[in-house]
């Protein structure tokens, strides 16, 4: 087993901090599309989280091969 570093603590931390969000992010995603977040950090600490959603339509299917 590898010895945690300072970096490894501190990101596991971070990610401690955002999991409630990503979840909650995470369980609305769409089927196409994409989901993404944005952290604002200062002084080591997340102040900001910024969610992103975004919907693809993909077009309907006629039958006809290209």
């Amino acid at each position: 087993m590898e010895a945690r570093t300072p970096r490894q603590d501190r990101a596991n931390a971070l990610l401690e901090n955002i999991k409630p969000e990503l979840l909650k992010l995470l369980s609305g995603a769409p089927a196409h599309g994409l989901v993404g977040v944005e952290l604002v950090i200062h002084n080591g600490e997340i102040k900001r989280i910024v969610s992103k959603m975004e919907v693809s339509r993909l077009p309907p299917r006629t039958g006809v091969s290209l």
